[in-house]
Formats: structure tokens, sequence, C-alpha cells
């Protein structure tokens, strides 16, 4: 049997992480309320990189060209094993949803990630 570990400790843990590697500014870690008490997201702001050509009016904190989109996913992809490292060093899962319309019968994490630019 596993002991429950409460939402903010997760959050807690998961953002210890995510700021020793991204710095304290550049990472926020915050979990969900009322129904979706068991959400946790994370937000992490990185630096464009050396090799984006977006044009002026296209830099938004969305990425848009080849460059900033390997670099958001390898980003995303980074913070979800850091918060993954995170819960498993405390003993702990994310929370889980299926799908609202029963076609996926596959449990997901319930963990947001969101990887903005400044």
């Amino acid at each position: 049997m596993t002991n429950y570990i409460q939402t903010r400790e997760k959050t807690k843990a998961i953002k210890k992480r995510l700021v020793a590697v991204y710095g304290a500014k550049n990472v926020s870690v915050l979990k969900g309320t009322g129904t979706a008490s068991h959400w946790i997201t994370s937000t992490v702001y990185i630096e464009r990189p050396s090799t984006c050509i977006c044009s002026e009016e296209e830099r938004g904190r969305w990425p848009n060209c080849d460059a900033c989109r390997a670099m958001s996913r390898e980003t995303d992809q980074r913070v979800e094993e850091i918060a993954a490292l995170a819960l498993q060093e405390l003993g702990a899962v994310f929370g889980t949803y299926y799908s609202d319309d029963y076609t996926d019968s596959t449990p997901h994490d319930c963990h947001l990630i969101n990887i903005y630019y400044r």
C-alpha cells in the first residue's frame, strides 16, 4: 500500500528540481484547485536558440521556426523527465486521467507543461 502524498508536496519537489536546472525566475509550478486539485502545471521560460530565424512579428511566446520548435520539444521532454524523477524520489506518482469520450482507456498523467520563450 502506498502512502498518499499531497499534491502540494509533489509540487514543491518538482519545483525544487526545475529551479536547480532553469533558475528560480524561469520556473513556475502550480497545483490545481477544486476538481482539478491533482493537476500540476509546470511552466518554464527559456531563451530562444541562437539559430532562431523567426521574424520580429513571429517572436511571440510560441515556437515558430524549426530551431525554436526543436528546442521546445527537447525542453518539454526534459521537464517531464525531471518531474518524474522528483516524484520518484518522493515515492509518489502523478494523478491520472482518462479520455472524456471513453475512446481511450489509457491513463494519462495529470501534468501540464508550458514552455515559453523570453
